[in-house]
């Protein structure tokens, strides 16, 4: 499974879409990205010949390209998560909308926020201040 990714991963980043990348390009660069104890040759086939039978590769003399039906697979994959990310939003912004509407408002006043927080930080510093000057108090100290 590293190597399949490791060669997705090296046919993207060669960019070579038009000319097709070499197994050579691609050898060189899944070596180069794995740690070489990871690296086996006979691995690196193996799974290049597997993902060529499986429909994900095409393989022209010395040349590989992704395949129609995986570039297809690839881009529903896509579609998907984009859909998925973009209802996610969604549901964001509408708890957002109902909080604000929910206190009677579309947009929360940033005066009165700041104001209110500011409040409520001084009381609990002041509360804090009290309660040290009761412990100084206590030790005697």
């Amino acid at each position: 499974m590293v190597y399949r990714k490791a060669i997705l991963d090296a046919i993207d980043q060669l960019h070579d879409y038009h000319s097709r990348s070499s197994v050579d390009a691609i050898r060189k660069h899944v070596k180069d990205n794995l740690p070489p104890d990871l690296w086996n040759n006979n691995l690196f086939t193996k799974n290049l010949l597997g993902m060529v039978e499986d429909g994900e590769l095409e393989l022209h003399e010395s040349y590989c390209e992704l395949s129609d039906e995986y570039k297809k697979q690839r881009i529903e994959q896509i579609l998907i998560n984009l859909r998925n990310k973009v209802t996610l939003e969604d549901q964001v912004l509408v708890s957002i909308a109902t909080n604000h509407a929910h206190h009677g408002r579309d947009i929360p006043r940033k005066r009165s926020s700041y104001t209110q927080s500011r409040a409520s930080i001084r009381k609990k510093i002041e509360k804090e201040m009290q309660k040290n000057s009761m412990e100084v108090s206590k030790n005697g100290l």
